[in-house]
């Protein structure tokens, strides 16, 4: 789980971030990124119910999601708030999977260092 100073909550964020942010896609996940001014970079997931109708579903896409970016925090370059867009092919997809296209949709968006 991500500490609470790296979680977008704010309606305003969000609204700004899809208004001017830069769209990134990658097979099943779409980024929303805008450059925030902090030293310190802010994410949300965001899991509608296309996905699935399942609460616990739902969650449990969020938590694996929440894992791969804190595994991944040192790699990632600080400064953008994001936030992460889940279309229904994720539904079903082992956590390699969405690992794998989680690491590539962040490549491409040149929020890894590496």
């Amino acid at each position: 789980m991500l500490p609470k100073r790296n979680c977008l909550t704010k309606e305003k964020d969000f609204q700004k971030i899809f208004r001017t942010g830069k769209t990134f896609v990658e097979k099943f996940i779409v980024l929303k990124l805008l450059p925030n001014g902090l030293n310190f970079s802010r994410f949300a997931f965001a899991v509608g119910l296309k996905i699935s109708k399942k609460a616990v579903i739902r969650n449990k896409i969020k938590r694996q999601l929440g894992e791969i970016i804190r595994v991944a925090w040192d790699d990632i370059r600080q400064g953008c708030d994001v936030i992460v867009l889940l279309k229904k092919e994720i539904a079903g997809k082992d956590y390699g999977e969405i690992e794998r296209t989680t690491r590539d949709a962040l490549r491409k968006a040149g929020l890894l260092n590496n």
